[in-house]
């Protein structure tokens, strides 16, 4: 079930325009289907052996100002 929004996929960035209804999603057994909400703010960081190191690898994405 997806409420009634803009949509995009994580992985393609492909839009999803869903009216409050049931979506079928193909996806493989090793991937994750996530949808990101349009207008959300969503804060990415890389990855690094420590906190203290992947503070200065915040990414500035496509997703993080949808």
């Amino acid at each position: 079930y997806i409420p009634s929004s803009h949509w995009y996929d994580y992985y393609t960035g492909s839009l999803i325009q869903a009216k409050q209804e049931f979506i079928t999603v193909n996806a493989p057994l090793e991937t994750i289907p996530i949808f990101l909400q349009g207008g959300a703010i969503i804060p990415t960081q890389g990855y690094a052996s420590n906190t203290k190191y992947s503070r200065n690898l915040i990414k500035k994405d496509l997703f993080d100002y949808i």
